[in-house]
Formats: C-alpha cells, sequence, structure tokens
C-alpha cells in the first residue's frame, strides 16, 4: 500500500501571511492552479481511496487534483490541522513576535520523520 499525502494549495490567507489553522480560507487563484498542476503530476498514479480533512480548501485542493468526478472523497475531522485559538486569521509575525513555533506540534507526532517533502508543491517541512 502507498500511502500519498497532498498539502492544500495557496490560500488568500497565506498570500496574507496570516496564520490558520481551523479558520478556513479558500484556495487563491495560485492555489486553484497548483492544484491542476498536481493533478498532471499524479494523473499516472492508481488512486483507490480519497480522504480529506473538513477544512475547504484540502477538499478544494484535493477534489482538483483528483479530477475525478466518479471518486467519492472522504472527510474526516481528524484530519483538521491544528486550532491557534485567538491567533487564527492573524499575522504570522505576531507569532514570531511572541516566540510561537508553529513546529512546536512534532511533540504530538508520534512518526520520527526529519523531512516530509510534500507532493506537487513548492515546500518542504522540516521537523
Amino acid at each position: 500500500m502507498k500511502l500519498l499525502l497532498i498539502r492544500h494549495g495557496k490560500t488568500y490567507f497565506n498570500e496574507l501571511d496570516l496564520t490558520q489553522g481551523w479558520c478556513d480560507s479558500p484556495l487563491s487563484e495560485i492555489g486553484m492552479s497548483q492544484a491542476k498542476a498536481l493533478a498532471q503530476k499524479i494523473k499516472d498514479i492508481a488512486i483507490d481511496e480519497a480522504y480529506s480533512s473538513t477544512s475547504e480548501r484540502a477538499y478544494d485542493t484535493l477534489e482538483i487534483a483528483l479530477n475525478n468526478p466518479f471518486m467519492t472523497i472522504k472527510r474526516d475531522r481528524r484530519l483538521k490541522e491544528l486550532n491557534f485559538g485567538y491567533f487564527e486569521g492573524q499575522p504570522n509575525s505576531l507569532l514570531m513576535l511572541l516566540n510561537v513555533t508553529l513546529i512546536s506540534c512534532k511533540k504530538l507526532c508520534p512518526m520520527k520523520i526529519e523531512r516530509l517533502q510534500l507532493v506537487g508543491m513548492d515546500s518542504h517541512l522540516r521537523l
């Protein structure tokens, strides 16, 4: 079994450098273009099942990338991003001023991952 992890495309909050977890900023034009480009990259991969968090940005990215109207995408709230509480929708610079590290969630992750490459996106997450 292979597991393909896909990060959502760029959102309006990403473009404005605002913190988002449970706030659900929609995909921007760039994000939709990224999802379409991802569709080309994964078009030859046989995908048996598709799961998404309940956030629209994740679901929309997956729906565009799969490009398959017959594939049912199962939404699962357990895949939902962290809730940043007061910091939701606030500038990311505010978190940096307060020395809050978004990657502190590493302590919550039982897997020993040193580098996670996000398929089809331009970024890498270093844990």
